[in-house]
């Protein structure tokens, strides 16, 4: 079975619809495996000091699984029926180091992103980064709306 893993950005969610619309436009006909990720950003470094201190640790580790929670929560939700609580991925860290890794991991044969929302002629960084990473189709949906 093939397996679509769909990037989430929830800064734009129109954006973030309109790549799993794609998503599905590739899954359903090949009767493939949709799989859907967002990744968080990751922890700054004020909160890593307080951590090496041991100031926040149980505090910083109970907001992370709080803010996994919801973020895997409006991931079902975004997908509706095609997707399994199993094929949403939460990760935090760089966008384009972890959809590699979790592509990777889950045998994705194609990897649906959303183009960077500034103006220009320019790929973002994260497909950039794909692009001489992938081992796995990528595609790029034009997320622009009109006013743009």
């Amino acid at each position: 079975m093939q397996i679509v893993l769909a990037a989430v950005d929830f800064e734009s969610m129109e954006a973030s619809k309109t790549v799993i619309e794609k998503a599905r436009a590739f899954a359903h006909p090949a009767d493939a495996e949709l799989h859907l990720i967002h990744v968080a950003p990751p922890v700054t470094s004020s909160y890593t000091a307080a951590l090496t201190l041991g100031i926040l640790g149980d505090e910083l580790k109970e907001i992370t699984n709080q803010n996994e929670t919801a973020a895997r929560k409006l991931l079902l939700e975004l997908g509706g029926d095609d997707i399994l609580t199993e094929n949403c991925h939460v990760v935090i860290g760089n966008p384009a180091n972890r959809l590699y890794a979790v592509a990777h991991r889950i045998g994705a044969d194609i990897v649906i992103i959303g183009n960077n929302h500034h103006s220009g002629m320019h790929v973002g960084s994260v497909a950039h980064k794909l692009v001489h990473l992938a081992k796995f189709d990528l595609y790029i949906v034009n997320t622009h709306s009109e006013k743009d």
